[in-house]
């Protein structure tokens, strides 16, 4: 079977939610603030305590696979539970059996896939880390049918005296309507205004074991939908793997400092934004709502991706070419520590969004909208009935003349800095397009567009530059001369690394003529 579940902190918010639906429970279970009828009613309380078992390299783990031994209500449970294509969704495969051990006769059939994978490598399985913690529960029953738990869970995990701590809130889905229960859940949210966890027990005990403090960035290529596929279904498909590639990147940014997890996010969310124009979704206010949240969640990133840029691409070729000026090496060293504070404060800002009501808000409206999108006979009705193929035509021809019409007005700086942004939207278009549309021209449209994104990018990089540079050095109070002296570096390599800045209109035509 197929779990769906969501994680939640346990924040303050959180348990004056559960302590007063508790009230509600005790009282007579029933909620009515929604105008609705709702069963809830008190689960038990008991303690879990659990072992989970890989091999020695962790192939199970690799597999995005875990295997559990569980004692819970007197009796011993095995599960094998693997990830699907987005954190929320596992398969489980749950037996009892006799002792703490693992019992091979309860794993998935071994003509399975995952089943093959946990018997081919069983007789090497070991206690990689444990969890132990108590869970109280509620379950709710909803009009139509749907029936969801609520898991409140506190405790630790600990892997070979490594300890982290357990605290938050799980939601999951028992019965109904896939659709109601994630209405339910954003409806949720907005009341009990939650911070969504992303990694499950099983990866932050993983990366416990391995002694692992950050999980890694992960890079995806965008989705491309079959020619025949339905407009609505393709649009459904690219959506979903933009927001499962900005979600796989919440984990980084949040445990880690590796440029590459605010890049990676803010490349997901600009996909997802793409997206919503390709298919003419921003016309709809859920959209709009959606597109305005990519929006935000991208701008924080963006702030992060800047600071990054020149702390580890631009300041160390300053570094090397001036290494033998007193001077300027003395003001690229104001300059680095300027942006190491700048960067501290950025990275807290953009971590603060994602550990706020805003990520859940986003995530579970994204994933309400399309599947609702991804229904039959659904959608708007600019993409219900029409193939992928010659919708992605048509509409990439309107993004063209767009695009045209965008570069024979540029003048300034910020009118070819808004070009650019029609490149990039017209070049993620092309990638979602590449599975329905004549290769050929796709790669020489493609090719060109990545040439002028790139060119432009040169102009645009420049200017942005001096000002991270400059709000940087004037936030860590650097003396003005040194601050001078780092600001005019900048512009200069800025200004070499632009060969095309004198002749944008030039650019323009070449490309638009490939």
């Amino acid at each position: 079977m197929t779990e769906l579940e969501f994680k939640f902190e346990l924040t303050a918010p959180v348990q004056a939610w559960l302590r007063a639906a508790a009230v509600r429970a005790d009282e007579d279970g029933t909620r009515g603030e929604r105008g609705t009828r709702e069963r809830l009613r008190r689960g038990g309380r008991r303690r879990l305590a659990s072992a989970y078992y890989d091999t020695r390299d962790g192939e199970l783990a690799a597999a995005g696979m875990t295997l559990r031994v569980r004692r819970a209500g007197g009796r011993w449970w095995q599960a094998v539970k693997a990830q699907q294509a987005d954190p929320f969704e596992r398969f489980e495969w749950e037996r009892p059996i006799r002792s703490a051990r693992p019992q091979r006769d309860a794993l998935p059939p071994p003509d399975t896939p995952i089943g093959a994978q946990v018997h081919r490598c069983f007789e090497r399985l070991a206690i990689a880390f444990r969890t132990d913690f108590t869970r109280t529960t509620w379950q709710l029953d909803s009009p139509g049918g749907l029936r969801l738990e609520l898991a409140r869970d506190v405790g630790a995990i600990d892997a070979d005296g490594a300890n982290e701590p357990v605290c938050e809130l799980e939601i999951e889905h028992l019965a109904g309507p896939r659709q109601a229960f994630l209405r339910w859940v954003s409806e949720w949210i907005a009341d009990a205004q939650p911070v969504m966890r992303i990694a499950s027990k099983s990866e932050r005990g993983w990366r416990l074991a391995r002694g692992i403090a950050a999980a890694e960035p992960v890079a995806r290529a965008a989705v491309t939908p079959a020619a025949d596929t339905p407009a609505s279904e393709a649009s459904a498909q690219a959506l979903r793997e933009c927001l499962m590639h900005a979600l796989a990147n919440v984990e980084p940014v949040l445990s880690g400092t590796d440029p590459e997890g605010p890049h990676q996010l803010r490349v997901a969310l600009r996909r997802f934004r793409a997206a919503l124009r390709l298919f003419a979704l921003r016309r709809q206010p859920q959209w709009r709502a959606l597109d305005a949240g990519a929006r935000a969640l991208a701008a924080a990133a963006a702030e992060l991706r800047e600071i990054d840029v020149l702390q580890h691409e631009l300041l160390p070729a300053l570094r090397e070419s001036h290494c033998d000026e007193p001077h300027s090496a003395a003001a690229l060293a104001a300059l680095e520590r300027a942006l190491s504070a700048a960067a501290d404060l950025a990275r807290r800002a953009l971590r603060a969004q994602l550990r706020s009501p805003r990520l859940a808000a986003f995530a579970v409206s994204a994933l309400l909208a399309i599947d609702t999108l991804a229904a039959p006979g659904n959608g708007p009705p600019q993409v219900r009935a029409e193939r992928f193929a010659g919708f992605a035509a048509a509409r990439l021809r309107e993004l063209l003349r767009r695009l045209r019409r965008r570069a024979r007005n540029a003048r300034s700086t910020r009118e070819w800095h808004r070009t650019r942004i029609a490149v990039k939207n017209l070049r993620y278009s092309l990638q979602f397009g590449r599975g329905a549309l004549p290769q050929q021209p796709v790669t020489g449209a493609a090719d060109a567009l990545a040439r002028w994104q790139q060119a432009l990018g040169r102009l645009q990089d420049a200017a942005v530059a001096h000002a991270v540079a400059e709000r940087a050095l004037s936030r860590a109070g650097v003396e003005p001369a040194a601050a001078a002296r780092a600001l005019a570096l900048v512009a200069r390599r800025c200004q070499r690394k632009a060969p095309d800045g004198s002749r944008p209109r030039a650019l323009a035509a070449d490309c638009l003529r490939a």
